[in-house]
């Protein structure tokens, strides 16, 4: 039970306590009956990690140990009956030994019921030994009992403790009534009982032992002592007229049973009854102090001994006639005529009786309210209060009624006809649901008003308290019900929600102005914000978290850094530079200036949170789940807006925007994290966008204050949670949330992520990352514009030239050799982007030409492992601002890499070689650099030659010697060298084969030398042109490479893997 729904796999209960019990246990019966706990270990390790608890209530059958109680018990009763003038100190030391029941009570939380008992064990002592001054010493002075009302109390006692027996027993009763108030009592051992007579009912009747001071009495004292324990009778609600006269019946049939078996006379009975009852009474307000009885002063025993002496009438009296006599009592006190023959006299009587406790003021409001009723509504209430539940039936019995009336008369805001109405109410709903809801009719129903008390207290006045909604809570099988308050009371009046308006604007001029105090403010909060009382104490939570978010709304208004960072941890405080951001951004951004939309402001950070309080989602929006509070809230306020009149006083703007920003399924915590995906901001944007900049004002500032009060639970001196290190992780979604207004939600989306993950990301997450973030870096990239424009360029590059790209970016100069400084890169892109003949795109391949013709220069270079190389690019930046207009101008320029080298350090400087206009490479370009492009592609094709010739015929000698020897002894007509060199090959062919493979050896040598000294200068094979021939046009559009030959032929034009093929006009051949 204790780990239900619990997601730990393993709990760990330690038996200790157990163990150590089972040693001590000597009776199998007695350890059967054992009662324990299963009791969390403090704090989180409790989720995983119990106790076994023995409770303190077990059945004693040691002979021994109960014989010893009753001697101990005789002994203390013969002290105090012969009056041998016993100390109140050994009376309180003694009484713990006696009563072992007393450690029920020891532990924190039942302290209260410890002293309570403790105080009723001391009035039974005073009262028994006559001890009037130590009774009365906590009284105030003009209220103190006097000795002749301790006369008759001694009266009473005296004639109800006529020997020790029921002195004994009435110790007992007085020791162990509260035991039965105790939760885990109750919960142990009579689980099913529904008030704490029926737990003691349960208790005597299958397992008494449990309470060994009661056991031990003798069997007169015992039966007596049950009676006492168990009769279902409330004194103190007769005294308070909240019972009808058919509560008396019980006592009047007690009255009238044979009492021989107790040795006494009924009267003798009912005096033991009201002698306990007294000591229970007297000992109300033990809890606050045990000096005395501070509850039994001269008032209450006047009204005591009024229902005493009504009860002990009930022998010859009927009831109807002893609860007149109440009645009459009490309004002759109060100086009021009554009637016992009229209706609303009765009513009228009964209702002062309950709710004047001796006050003539009171009295006199509560007759002045009854006369103000209507004359329907009097005569209604007249019936309820009048009814006897003999004759009249139902009659109510109002438990909690004098309470009630009390805290309304105390409310200035309530007072006395508003709870009269309340009453009338109560009763009329009763009396339409009491046939309909019990199977037999019966003669009370029984109204608990007790919830009502605690509400009645809190009220504030921005409403009429008459109009309160309530629900009637009815027990099963019995005519019981409670008052269950619902305090969202709907307000359509007018002056009272232009009176709220009036009060709210003051407070947000008085914020804006600077003449608002703090104490002040928060003091006006709950008169003007009726929906504060909604919480109640099941939400106090919630209640103060939004007490905390609208005096961070008070701080932040009122620039009030030291205020709003009181209660900070002095590490991680908030820094005034956040704050100056923070102020600038209220001011700035929110533009919360206005009083209507300070107004607004405060009004959804008092009613935000509604939406949490289960009964009022529950009721008003049945279907939404507690997760979706906010859109709960949201149909609430659209269908029924007068139950949160400081929302529905707003202009209709301001309601609007509430409504629709509380019906976005956005949860800001879970964007902090990025468990949002971009399409949550779709729908804020496109909810608040209609409402423009007040919208996006409204909510984000909503969201702002609710996290700075989120820790108001725990102190209002600040707010706890808006630390520097909270601000940090909050300040990127509010930036997001902001571009809403100028982006779409992707981009938006995007933004977040990327601001976000730089503060945490230590590395890059690839390569590619790390080389576009340097050339982010070399494109002075500073805002989202240009930015997105180089990431475009690198996008558009092949994967090839990507790759490429990034080994030369990303090279450090340590792990990858060498590291390249390339100077004037930023230059470079700068101008390729201000030249629209070049931009980005092509700046990157000339970069990757660059690089390749770099790599050409250094092939076979021994390096150390820390070499640098610089680049110098300030020739190709100063002609990427020149090209054009032409844009294949720049792609088409001969590059030159001038190198030469400077301790470890070589610095290649690029030498840009551009087409003049017509199209020609002109400059440097001579006649004598086309001869030498000439010649080398002559040796080229004579080495290719000469190395296929030569490989052929080795192979030939080498391989099928037979066959070459036949090709060789053909008559053929050849000159004379040709013939010896034919003879030296047929006389010698192993050696002739070695030659030709020499020869092989030799043109592949030469070939390789051809094709580097071209390579050299960073062209292939391919680019080798003259200088006085056109350089082909490209073919493809802009953004693919291709290459040109020497007689003009230039290969069609591709892409990548997958791109088409172009013809010269342009048309798609066949897809790649």
């Amino acid at each position: 039970k204790e780990y239900a729904g619990s997601d730990q796999k393993v709990i760990t209960i330690m038996l200790d306590e157990l163990v150590t019990y089972t040693k001590a246990a000597k009776d199998p019966e007695a350890y059967q009956f054992t009662k324990f706990e299963v009791r969390r270990t403090p704090g989180a390790k409790g989720d995983a990690l119990a106790s076994v608890n023995i409770s303190p209530w077990q059945v004693v059958s040691d002979e021994a140990k109960l014989q010893g109680l009753q001697d101990a018990a005789e002994n203390l009763v013969t002290e105090l009956s012969s009056q041998t003038g016993i100390k109140e100190v050994n009376f309180l030391k003694d009484i713990q030994s006696v009563f072992p029941e007393l450690g029920f009570m020891k532990d924190e939380e039942n302290k209260g019921f410890l002293k309570q008992t403790t105080g009723r064990l001391l009035v039974v002592y005073w009262t028994s030994t006559d001890q009037r001054e130590a009774f009365a010493r906590g009284q105030e002075i003009d209220k103190k009992l006097s000795e002749g009302s301790w006369a008759k109390i001694r009266e009473l006692v005296s004639a109800a403790l006529q020997n020790q027996e029921v002195l004994m027993g009435v110790l007992v009763v007085a020791a162990v009534t509260d035991i039965a108030r105790m939760p885990k009592f109750q919960a142990q051992l009579a689980p099913h009982a529904n008030s704490p007579k029926q737990v003691l009912e349960h208790v005597l009747k299958v397992c008494p032992k449990v309470l060994p001071s009661f056991w031990c009495l003798p069997n007169v004292a015992k039966a007596l002592a049950t009676d006492c324990l168990t009769l279902d009778f409330a004194f103190p609600q007769l005294v308070a007229a909240e019972i009808p006269p058919a509560g008396l019946v019980r006592i009047k049939d007690m009255l009238a049973q044979d009492h021989e078996q107790f040795k006494m006379t009924s009267r003798n009975y009912l005096n033991v009854f009201l002698t306990c009852v007294f000591a229970e009474m007297s000992a109300t307000l033990a809890p606050q102090s045990l000096d005395g009885s501070i509850y039994m002063n001269e008032d209450r025993w006047s009204e005591f001994e009024v229902g005493m002496q009504a009860m002990q009438m009930l022998e010859k009296e009927s009831v109807q006639d002893v609860y007149n006599i109440i009645l009459a009592q009490s309004c002759k006190s109060m100086g009021i005529a009554f009637d016992s023959s009229s209706t609303e006299s009765r009513a009228l009587a009964r209702l002062v009786t309950m709710g004047s406790v001796g006050d003539a003021g009171r009295c006199h409001l509560l007759v002045e309210a009854f006369k103000q009723l209507e004359a329907d509504q009097r005569s209604m209430l007249s019936n309820y209060l009048a009814a006897d539940g003999i004759v009249r039936k139902p009659a109510f019995t109002l438990d909690g009624a004098r309470e009630f009336i009390s805290s309304a008369l105390e409310n200035a805001e309530v007072g006395p006809l508003p709870a009269i109405l309340i009453i009338l109410k109560v009763c009329t709903e009763c009396a339409k649901k009491f046939r309909g809801i019990l199977a037999t009719p019966e003669p009370m129903i029984t109204i608990k008003l007790t919830k009502l008390v605690r509400f009645a207290e809190q009220f504030a006045g921005a409403v009429t308290f008459q109009d309160m909604p309530f629900e009637l809570a009815w027990e099963s099988g019995a005519a019981t019900a409670t008052v269950i308050p619902k305090v969202w009371i709907p307000v359509r009046n007018e002056v009272i929600l232009n009176s709220l308006t009036d009060q709210c604007q003051k407070i947000a001029s008085d914020i804006l102005s600077g003449g608002l105090q703090e104490k002040r403010f928060k003091g006006m909060l709950s008169r003007v914000f009726p929906e504060l009382a909604y919480f109640g104490e099941a939400h106090k939570r919630q209640q103060e978290q939004t007490l905390g978010a609208l005096l961070s709304v008070y701080w932040l208004l009122k620039d009030q850094h030291d205020a709003f960072t009181r209660g900070q941890d002095d590490e991680d405080v908030l820094t005034k530079q956040s704050w100056a951001w923070i102020q600038d951004w209220i001011s700035d951004t929110m533009r919360l200036s206005s009083v209507e939309m300070v107004d607004a402001v405060l009004v959804y950070m008092a009613i935000h949170a509604l939406g949490k309080i289960q009964n009022f989602r529950e009721e008003l929006a049945p279907g939404f789940s507690a997760d979706l509070h906010d859109a709960a809230l949201a149909h609430i306020l659209q269908g029924q807006p007068e139950l949160v009149p400081s929302f529905h006083r707003l202009p209709g703007k301001y309601r609007s925007i509430i409504i629709d920003s509380l019906s976005v399924d956005f949860q800001f915590g879970q964007f902090l994290q990025a468990e949002t995906v971009p399409s949550d901001l779709v729908v804020v944007k496109e909810k608040l966008q209609r409402h423009g900049e007040e919208g996006f004002s409204l909510f984000c500032f909503r969201i702002f204050a609710q996290m700075a009060g989120k820790l108001g639970d725990k102190d209002l001196r600040g707010s706890l949670f808006m630390t520097e290190s909270q601000f940090q992780r909050f300040k990127p979604g509010l930036d997001a949330l902001q571009e809403l207004r100028t982006l779409d939600a992707g981009p938006a989306y995007n933004a977040f992520l990327l601001h976000r993950g730089s503060k945490a990301l230590s590395r890059f997450a690839s390569p590619e990352h790390q080389a576009l973030v340097r050339l982010l870096c070399l494109g002075s990239a500073y805002d989202h514009a240009r930015g997105d424009a180089l990431c475009s360029a690198f996008n558009e590059l092949t994967s090839y030239e990507k790759s490429e790209l990034t080994k030369w970016f990303t090279a450090d100069g340590i792990s990858e050799c060498p590291g390249y400084v390339l100077c004037d890169a930023a230059e470079l892109l700068k101008n390729a982007q201000a030249n629209p003949a070049v931009g980005f795109t092509e700046a990157l391949r000339a970069l990757l030409r660059v690089k390749q013709k770099i790599a050409y220069s250094d092939m076979g270079l021994m390096r150390p492992e820390s070499y640098k190389a610089q680049v110098i690019l300030r020739d190709l930046a100063s002609y990427a601002s020149e090209a054009g207009p032409d844009p294949l101008d720049f792609g088409s320029a001969d590059l030159q890499v001038v190198t030469h080298t400077k301790g470890d350090n070589r610095i290649h400087t690029v030498k840009v070689q551009p087409l003049d206009h017509d199209g020609y490479r002109s400059r440097s370009f001579s006649c004598r650099r086309c001869m030498i492009d000439l010649l080398r592609c002559f040796a080229i094709l004579l080495f290719s030659f000469l190395l296929a010739a030569s490989v052929a015929g080795a192979a030939g000698l080498y391989l099928y010697p037979d066959k070459a020897e036949e090709l060789l002894d053909v008559d053929m007509d050849m000159p004379k060298q040709i013939d010896e060199v034919r003879q030296f090959v047929q006389d010698r062919p192993r050696l002739s084969s070695y030659l030709l493979m020499a020869v092989a050896l030799c043109s592949l040598i030469g070939l390789s030398f051809a094709c580097c000294c071209g390579c050299s200068r960073g062209e292939s094979f391919m680019q080798l042109c003259c200088c006085n021939v056109r350089t082909a046009k490209r073919l493809q559009p802009s953004g693919t490479r291709s290459v040109s030959t020497i007689c003009s032929y230039e290969p069609l034009a591709q892409e990548g893997p997958g791109a088409p093929l172009l013809s010269e006009d342009g048309q798609v051949l066949k897809s790649a």
